[in-house]
């Protein structure tokens, strides 16, 4: 018996797949970039962190996409992360070009800008390039002058994204860049949904983010002490711990 066919789709996808598809706007209901440098540095390290343990995937959370047109979508819900990763190639972009990788920026380039796998020499005609994502009008200029290499201003929290992402990864060095990169591209994942245009994405976040018991501390900390057990080794300790935090009463 065939399945009813759902009206939400999901997939699992990758970072760099999803963001080649086509282009991405944020609504013009949704919040300004927000993210403060301590949440941008926090992606930063938990992605560099996944790259020193060879992880085989860095798990980004859920996208809720409503599509707009032919290779377009409205992003109701991941902004602030699309908006990031994005800055994150852009300024790797820079240090690739400046170190003559060339595989490594069109790369990037393909990420920032609307262009084919096998497209070459695009630096030349960056100002005629559409850029994937477009941010809500106030971070819109900002964020176009930040991927296209241009001088940004002192003011904003996408300048003060910025000016972290720069730091880190001119601190990494070229070889650990490089790692970090393919890592973005090859191994960070999202939940991806396609919203119809019939259906009211808000209630659809507004049903992921608001139903039912809302994570304790105790369950953050179950939740992260568990991350470390995976091997069969592990099961032993593992059972232990899951003993003693299930007796502790809060």
């Amino acid at each position: 018996m065939t399945g009813q066919p759902t009206v939400i789709e999901s997939s699992a996808v990758t970072f760099f797949h999803l963001i080649c598809e086509g282009l991405f706007t944020v609504p013009w209901h949704q919040r300004r970039y927000d993210w403060k440098p301590e949440h941008v540095d926090e992606l930063l390290q938990d992605i560099n962190d996944a790259v020193g343990a060879e992880r085989r995937c860095y798990f980004l959370g859920t996208v809720i996409l409503v599509k707009s047109g032919p290779r377009q979508w409205r992003i109701n819900d991941g902004q602030q992360r699309i908006v990031t990763l994005s800055l994150i190639c852009a300024c790797l972009r820079r240090l690739f070009t400046e170190h003559n990788d060339s595989r490594r920026e069109h790369l990037a380039l393909r990420v920032l800008f609307d262009i084919a796998e096998n497209t070459s020499n695009t630096l030349g005609n960056i100002d005629r390039l559409t850029p994937r994502v477009t941010p809500p009008r106030d971070d819109k200029t900002r964020y176009n002058l930040m991927i296209r290499g241009r001088n940004i201003g002192a003011n904003g929290k996408l300048t003060l994204a910025w000016r972290q992402i720069d730091a880190f990864v001119h601190g990494m060095g070229v070889d650990k860049a490089a790692r970090f990169f393919d890592f973005l591209t090859q191994k960070i994942e999202v939940a991806r949904l396609n919203i119809p245009d019939f259906v009211d994405p808000n209630s659809v976040y507004e049903t992921i983010n608001c139903r039912g018991k809302r994570l304790d501390d105790l369950d953050l900390i179950r939740n992260h002490l568990y991350s470390y057990f995976n091997a069969d080794d592990d099961v032993t300790r593992r059972d232990v711990v899951h003993e003693n935090l299930e007796n502790i009463h809060v």
